[in-house]
């Protein structure tokens, strides 16, 4: 099965980003929009994860949460990888506190890594919001999500738990199932 840990993030703030949404949307570009019951903040992706590792990945990820405190995180304004000159995929960024939110992903590398799964070599927290298809009009989702940026008033949320999520792909795009919570004790 496909699988990777996530932050969930709270209802206000997909309501937040739910609200901006017509403002991108007038920009006519071609993007894949992810549907807002699949928002959350990647911590590891771990590919394919066969039945008998599962055990081992829960409580790896069991021990990574009670070692980790909850923290508060922050949107922080829109962005696009690689660049805004060279739009694939939108994005809203995180702040807030970093520190907590990396040794989260820390934990859950190094109690991995003794699964046998590689440490991330960099980690970026980030809500990707779209995946741009073609340049069709991306200029003018570039200039909307500047207006957006100055315009947006996101406010933070708190994270207690990480999730060991299902990713499952179909013609319509991926449907996530949640195998299991872990609160976050640390």
């Amino acid at each position: 099965m496909r699988v990777f840990v996530a932050i969930p993030i709270s209802n206000n703030f997909k309501k937040q980003v739910e609200n901006i949404r017509p403002r991108l949307l007038k920009a006519q570009a071609d993007v894949k929009w992810v549907e807002t019951e699949n928002y959350h903040l990647t911590v590891k992706f771990l590919g394919n994860v066969e039945e008998s590792q599962l055990d081992g990945v829960i409580q790896a990820l069991r021990r990574a949460g009670d070692e980790s405190p909850p923290f508060t995180l922050v949107p922080r304004g829109t962005g696009f990888f690689p660049n805004h000159r060279r739009p694939r995929v939108f994005w809203i960024g995180i702040n807030g506190e970093l520190d907590k939110a990396f040794w989260l992903g820390e934990r859950v590398d190094a109690y991995l890594a003794e699964l046998g799964f590689e440490v991330e070599k960099k980690r970026r927290y980030h809500l990707t919001l779209g995946r741009l298809r073609s340049e069709k009009n991306a200029a003018a989702l570039v200039q909307a999500a500047q207006e957006v940026d100055q315009a947006a008033n996101f406010q933070s949320f708190t994270v207690n738990e990480m999730r060991l999520m299902q990713s499952q792909l179909n013609r319509e795009g991926p449907t996530y199932s949640v195998i299991k919570t872990f609160p976050l004790q640390g």
